[in-house]
C-alpha cells in the first residue's frame, strides 16, 4: 500500500502554515523537526527543517533562492546524485514511524519536477493542496518582513503561483485563504472530502479555537498600487479564486490561451541585474576585507617564522646540552667501572692480608683515609654555603640600603607638606586674628543677619533672581574685570531681563560668567585638541555589529575634532548591547568626509547639500537598522555604562517613550541631569552647576523633558509621530 502524502503548496505568507496545521484533525503527522515559532509566525511555520535545507541546497545547485525573480530553474535537470540521494533518505526517514505525513515549504513551488520523480521512486501517492491569497495580502506582508517593494512582492507570488499550477495544471484542491478564516470548517471538510479522510470532531473544534486567530490576519485591506498592477497576475489571481470554489474552470486552458508578458519579464531582468550588481559590490568588498586578512595572516606567518627558528636554536642549545652530559655520565660509568675494579681487588688483598697485622694496619690506612677524603668534601660544601650566603647577605643590605633611601626621600615630602600646612594654618590664624577682619565681620553683621534670615529665603523661591544673586556675588570676586565690562546699556538690558524676560537670565548670565573665566580655568575644562599628525595617523575601529539593537545616530557639520573625540570614546568605552554608529554627515566642508572614511565600523550617511539639523537627522533615521535610536551629539564624551543603561530602561519600563543621559560639564560640574518645566511655562536644567556624584541626580526617574544631546528612542514611534516637526 503506497504511503499517502499530503504536499501544501503556496507562495511565502500566504497563509500556508495555518492550513497545514488543520490537517492533524485528519490524523496526518507534520513531521518530527519543526522549524520554531517566530515573532513574524507566533502559531509556528510548521515547516520542516530538514526539508527546507534541502530545498535550499536544491536551490543553490540550480543557481537560484527563493527571492529570485528571474525565471524559476527548470528543477528537471537538477541531476546531482548526491542530491536525489538525500531526497529520497530524507522521505524514508519521515515515513519511517508514520503512513500519513504532510509537508510544506513555499520552495516545493519551484521544484515540483524534481521532487514529483521522487515521490514516484519511493512509491509515495502525492495530493497537492494550493493556497491561495490576495496577491496584495501577499506583497504588503513581504514588505513588512522583508523589506521587499510591492512591485517585487507581487512578482515573486506571480513566479510561484505560475510554476506550480503549470506543473499541476487542473489536478490538485485549491484553498483560499479568506474562505478558510471565514469558515475553517467548510474548507477542512472540503480538504477531507479531497484527501478522501475523516476529520475528528474534537480536533477540529480543538484547532478553530485555539490557531485560527482572525487579529493574526494582517492587510486584510491592501490594495495594489496602480503603478504596480500586473494584469497577468491579476487574471491568474482570478482563475485561482474560481478554483477554489471548485467552479469549473480549466488551469491548463488558462496557461494555453495566455502568451508570456514581455513586461514582467523585462522587469525582472532589471530586478535580477540590480541584484546581480549589488553581489558584485559584496564580493569587491569581501575582496578588500580578505586582501587585509592575508596581508595580516603574513605578517603573522613571519612571527610565526621568526618564533620557529628560535625555538630551533634553543632546541639545538639542548641537545648539544643532552650530548655533554651524556658524555660525562659515560665518564661517570668509566670510572664507577674501574672503582668496581679496585674494589674487587681490595677486597682480595684484603683476605689475603686478613691473617697478618700488617694486612689490618694496610686496612686501618685505607679506612683513615678514606675518612680524611670525607671530611675534605664536606668542609668544600661548608665553604661553598658560607659563600652563598654571603652573597645573599651582600643583596639584602643592597636592597636595606635603597630601601632607606626611600624612607628618607618620602620623610623629606613629608616634612614640605607639614611646612606648607604649618604656613597656610598660619595665615588662617592671621586672618582671623586682623582687625580688618574682625571689623568687616562686624560691620556687616547688621546686613548679613536680615539678609540670612530674610531676603535670601524670598530669592531661593525664584530661581531666575537666584541665579542674578549669584552672578552679584561673582562681580564681587572679580571687580575689576566688573568695571572692565560695565556700561549703562548692559545696566539697562539687566532691567529689561529681571523685569521682562526672565527666561533668558540664565543665559544671559552664564555668558558674563565665562568672562570671568581665566586662560588658565579654560584651558582646564577645555576638550583637548588633535595635532594634523594626530588626526592624519588616527587609526580608530568600532566594535558594530550587523545586527543591531540599538543604532547610534551622530549629526554633524565640520567640527571634525569633536567628532573625532566622541568616536574615540565610544571605541574605549564598548557597550554589551549589539549596536551601530551612523554618523549623518549634513555637507561638511572641512576633512570629515576624508578622515571618517578610514574609520572600521562606521556607516556615514552625507547629504548632498546642508539641510540642517532636523532635515539631516530625519533622513539619517531612514539608514538606521536598530530597534531603538540614540540621537548623540558630537560635542559629548561617553563613559562607562553609557549605552547599556539607557537601554535596561526600555528593557524594565515599557511605558517609556524617551530616555536621557545626565549630562556633565568638562570640568566636572553637572550641567543637567533631566529638565524642569516651572508653573509659568519657564524652564530649568535640574542640578545644574552642582556635584553630578550627588545621590539626587542618580537614579532613574520621570522628567519634564530631556535636553536633545543624548536622547534615546524607539524607531518605530518615532517614524509613527511623523520625525521631527520640519516646519520647526
Amino acid at each position: 500500500m503506497p504511503k499517502q502524502l499530503a504536499v501544501i503548496l503556496g507562495m511565502h505568507r500566504s497563509g500556508t502554515s495555518l492550513i497545514t496545521k488543520s490537517l492533524e484533525v485528519l490524523g496526518f503527522s507534520l513531521g518530527d523537526n519543526l522549524m520554531p515559532e517566530r515573532e513574524d509566525n507566533p502559531k509556528g511555520f510548521f515547516e520542516d527543517v530538514d526539508l527546507v535545507t534541502l530545498n535550499d541546497e536544491l536551490l543553490k545547485a540550480s543557481s537560484s533562492r527563493w527571492d529570485t525573480l528571474l525565471l524559476t530553474p527548470d528543477a528537471r535537470y537538477i541531476q546531482d546524485e548526491q542530491l536525489i540521494r538525500k531526497a529520497e533518505t530524507l522521505l524514508t526517514d519521515k515515513f519511517r514511524q508514520v503512513d500519513k505525513l504532510a509537508i510544506k515549504d513555499p520552495r516545493l513551488c519551484l521544484l515540483l519536477p524534481f521532487w514529483q520523480a521522487r515521490f514516484d521512486s519511493s512509491n509515495i501517492r502525492a495530493h497537492y493542496i494550493v493556497v491561495h491569497r490576495n496577491p496584495a495580502e501577499v506583497a504588503a506582508s513581504l514588505a513588512k518582513r522583508n523589506g521587499f517593494s510591492a512591485r517585487q512582492g507581487l512578482l515573486l507570488d506571480f513566479i510561484y503561483t505560475r510554476e506550480m499550477m503549470r506543473f499541476l495544471g487542473d489536478d490538485g484542491l485549491v484553498i483560499d485563504y479568506a474562505a478558510f478564516m471565514n469558515d475553517p470548517a467548510h474548507e477542512v471538510d472540503r480538504i477531507s472530502n479531497f484527501l478522501n479522510e475523516e476529520a475528528d470532531a474534537a480536533a477540529l473544534s480543538a484547532f478553530i479555537n485555539e490557531f485560527v486567530d482572525p487579529s493574526l490576519w494582517h492587510h486584510q485591506d491592501a490594495q495594489a498600487d496602480q503603478r504596480d498592477a500586473l494584469a497577468a497576475l491579476d487574471d491568474l489571481s482570478s482563475v485561482m479564486h474560481e478554483r477554489s470554489q471548485d467552479n469549473d474552470v480549466s488551469i491548463s486552458d488558462f496557461f494555453s490561451k495566455s502568451s508570456t508578458d514581455l513586461e514582467i519579464e523585462h522587469e525582472l531582468l532589471n530586478i535580477e541585474i540590480a541584484q546581480l550588481t549589488d553581489l558584485l559590490d559584496s564580493q569587491e568588498h569581501d575582496l578588500s576585507i580578505r586582501d587585509g586578512r592575508i596581508q595580516s595572516l603574513e605578517a603573522d606567518n613571519k612571527l610565526t617564522r621568526a618564533e620557529v627558528d628560535d625555538v630551533a636554536g634553543r632546541l639545538g642549545e639542548r641537545e648539544r646540552h643532552v650530548e655533554l652530559l651524556q658524555q660525562q655520565t659515560d665518564e661517570l660509568a668509566e670510572q664507577l667501572s674501574k672503582s668496581n675494579d679496585i674494589l674487587n681487588r681490595r677486597d682480595t688483598e684484603l683476605a689475603r692480608l686478613t691473617e697478618t697485622y700488617t694486612a689490618q694496619t694496610a686496612t686501618l690506612e685505607n679506612a683513615l683515609e678514606h675518612e680524611r677524603e670525607t671530611h675534605k668534601q664536606v668542609r668544600d660544601q661548608l665553604t661553598a654555603t658560607v659563600e652563598g650566603l654571603g652573597e645573599q647577605l651582600s643583596d639584602e643590605r643592597e636592597r636595606t640600603a635603597g630601601l632607606t633611601d626611600k624612607v628618607s626621600e618620602l620623610s623629606e615630602v613629608q616634612a614640605e607638606q607639614l611646612r606648607h600646612l604649618d604656613d597656610y594654618d598660619r595665615i588662617v590664624r592671621d586672618i582671623h586674628g586682623s582687625i580688618s577682619f574682625r571689623l568687616g565681620r562686624a560691620l556687616t553683621f547688621p546686613i548679613r543677619k536680615p539678609f540670612t534670615i530674610l531676603i535670601l529665603p524670598l530669592f531661593q523661591q525664584h530661581p531666575p533672581a537666584l541665579r542674578m544673586l549669584g552672578f552679584v556675588r561673582q562681580c564681587f570676586s572679580h571687580p575689576i574685570r566688573t568695571l572692565q565690562l560695565f556700561s549703562f546699556r548692559r545696566a539697562r538690558n539687566f532691567y529689561k531681563l529681571l523685569t521682562a524676560r526672565q527666561d533668558l537670565i540664565d543665559q544671559v548670565v552664564t555668558n558674563y560668567e565665562e568672562s570671568f573665566r581665566t586662560p588658565e580655568d579654560k584651558q582646564r575644562t577645555s576638550t583637548p585638541a588633535f595635532e594634523p599628525d594626530e588626526i592624519e595617523n588616527l587609526r580608530l575601529s568600532l566594535p558594530t555589529s550587523d545586527e543591531p539593537l540599538v543604532s547610534v545616530l551622530i549629526p554633524v557639520y565640520n567640527q571634525l575634532e569633536y567628532t573625532l573625540k566622541c568616536l574615540q570614546s565610544i571605541a574605549e568605552h564598548e557597550p554589551e548591547v549589539a549596536f551601530e554608529v551612523v554618523v549623518a554627515d549634513d555637507c561638511s566642508t572641512d576633512a570629515t568626509q576624508q578622515v571618517l572614511a578610514r574609520i572600521n565600523g562606521l556607516r556615514v550617511v552625507r547629504n548632498q547639500e546642508n539641510l540642517k539639523f532636523l532635515l539631516s537627522c530625519n533622513r539619517a533615521v531612514d539608514f538606521c537598522r536598530g530597534k531603538y535610536v540614540f540621537l548623540l551629539n558630537n560635542d559629548t564624551v561617553v563613559t562607562e555604562g553609557w549605552l547599556d543603561t539607557l537601554t535596561d530602561v526600555f528593557e524594565t519600563r515599557p511605558d517609556a517613550g524617551l530616555v536621557g543621559s545626565k549630562l556633565v560639564y568638562p570640568d566636572g560640574r553637572l550641567q543637567e541631569a533631566g529638565g524642569i518645566v516651572w508653573q509659568d511655562g519657564s524652564a530649568w536644567n535640574f542640578g545644574r552647576l552642582q556635584d553630578a556624584e550627588a545621590a539626587e541626580f542618580n537614579y532613574v526617574r520621570e522628567t519634564d523633558y530631556i535636553s536633545g544631546a543624548a536622547i534615546m528612542f524607539t524607531r518605530e514611534l518615532f517614524l509613527e509621530l511623523g520625525k521631527f516637526d520640519e516646519c520647526l
